[in-house]
């Protein structure tokens, strides 16, 4: 990221997590590793790692620069947290995290209802269109209306209630308009409150 955004107040630290992320994706086990990438990856038709092509290319790239800017704002994931891709403490509580890529942000959305269904605990997923496009709140269903924010409590009713969700977009710009790690931190918390 930081050969992308070289201008970026935090493209330093953020080579610093991307080591950290890269060196944490090469622990876990293949098939941690197989989970990940059918996860991210919502148009992948592979049925197993010789067949990854571009599209899971993409996905473990989202996935990647997902956990660089998290890692900027809080505390390093635990990365191969199956059935997530990794837990983050968000405001002191364990956060399950999902990056995921594909053609819409509401395909991203169905597509990780079928990993998470019954949480344990709060899910932020980052939702990436294929044009990088903002997500807006209003795209979600109009069967609800209102965000789950971090740290509300959840209807154990309703599986996806507690879910949180952030564009790719989104997380972007703020790596890319934050000029400490604090102000990241910041941005990501305002964002999940709104």
């Amino acid at each position: 990221m930081s050969s992308q955004y070289p201008t970026a107040a935090l493209a330093t630290q953020v080579n610093t997590t991307h080591q950290q992320s890269v060196l944490a994706l090469r622990r876990i086990s293949p098939q941690s590793v197989t989970h990940a990438v059918k996860v991210a990856a919502t148009e992948s038709q592979a049925d197993h790692a010789d067949d990854w092509d571009r599209t899971e290319a993409e996905a473990v790239e989202h996935l990647v620069h997902t956990l660089d800017i998290i890692a900027l704002g809080f505390p390093q994931p635990t990365i191969g947290a199956d059935p997530a891709h990794a837990t983050v403490v968000m405001n002191g509580q364990i956060v399950d995290l999902l990056a995921i890529r594909g053609n819409t942000h509401e395909a991203c959305i169905e597509h990780s209802k079928g990993f998470l269904s019954l949480p344990l605990r709060q899910i932020l997923l980052i939702s990436r269109d294929r044009d990088n496009t903002h997500w807006l709140r209003n795209f979600g269903t109009f069967l609800r209306p209102n965000s789950a924010r971090l740290g509300e409590e959840r209807n154990f009713t309703d599986p996806t209630g507690g879910w949180l969700h952030l564009g790719y977009h989104r997380l972007l710009d703020i790596f890319r308009n934050s000029a400490t790690a604090a102000a990241v931190q910041g941005a990501i918390n305002a964002e999940l409150a709104a």
